[in-house]
């Protein structure tokens, strides 16, 4: 029986635009290329909403296919079909999945037993607005409606460069995390040269009064760190050092001599490809 449906990415790193339209054409069996925009509550993200046809429970295919990406802020619908009840599933990072049946109108739609289940539990009214709230989706709602606000954080004149970095180890893969690791070994062994190149751009930062840009950039490094779940083992083993010194060398890249950025920058590359570098 086939059915409809929308998906809704809210918001989405640029550099994993590609990535969430290959796992919706995945499901559906067809390409699908999104028309992105800026998402003008989170500087830096994008925003697409996309049309579906195909099967019962093509949403929940969708929902399953985008959580791969765990940086990605998306809303799956599927309409009601006869024998079927329609779906809504939202996620957001660092709340989860939050998935619900709705009616022909989108009202969201809670079972009598459900309902029975929260009048047997909640001890006092406050415990049952509180769960009540849970069981409409009240956080996940809220959080689509009231996207993170703030201006975005100045990475200097080669702002787009570090923040496709940043993206790209967002976005890593376990492949991609053996790369690194194997690259960190390398320049472990050839750590020749690789002090003074570090040395050089720190000096840099200071000269062109980018230290505070700098320190942002290795903040913003931290994060991306966390959100790709590197090892902490992966990390002391030279990873951090090398991506560090790599995000240093993008700030002052304009002031760096050829042989120090290419002495930071080369074992990223090796690792994740030249296409972040622009």
């Amino acid at each position: 029986m086939p059915t409809r449906g929308v998906v809704y990415v809210h918001s989405c790193p640029p550099a994993v635009c590609p990535h969430a339209e290959w796992a919706i054409s995945g499901v559906l069996g067809t390409r699908v290329s999104l028309s992105w925009t800026p998402q003008p509550a989170s500087p830096g993200q994008l925003r697409a909403e996309s049309s579906w046809t195909g099967r019962v429970g093509t949403g929940a295919a969708l929902a399953a296919a985008l959580r791969g990406w765990p940086m990605l802020r998306f809303e799956v619908t599927e309409d009601p079909s006869t024998g079927y009840d329609g779906e809504r599933i939202l996620y957001v990072p660092g709340r989860g999945v939050y998935r619900t049946t709705v009616g022909a109108n989108g009202d969201i739609m809670v079972g009598e037993e459900q309902l029975r289940a929260l009048v047997a539990t909640a001890r006092t009214a406050e415990d049952y607005a509180h769960s009540l709230d849970r069981m409409l989706g009240a956080g996940w709602v809220s959080a689509m409606r009231k996207l993170p606000l703030g201006a975005p954080i100045d990475l200097g004149p080669h702002h787009y460069t570090v923040s496709a970095l940043l993206d790209r180890l967002r976005s890593l893969r376990s492949t991609d995390l053996n790369r690194l690791v194997s690259s960190a070994e390398d320049a472990r062994r050839n750590a020749g040269g690789w002090s003074p190149a570090v040395h050089s751009a720190s000096w840099a930062a200071y000269l062109s009064e980018r230290v505070r840009t700098a320190a942002a950039a290795q903040m913003l490094l931290v994060q991306a760190v966390d959100t790709a779940d590197i090892p902490l083992a992966d990390r002391a083993g030279g990873v951090w050092n090398m991506l560090s010194g790599a995000v240093q060398a993008l700030v002052v890249r304009d002031l760096l001599d050829t042989s120090t950025a290419h002495r930071l920058l080369a074992p990223v590359v090796a690792a994740l490809g030249p296409a972040w570098l622009g």
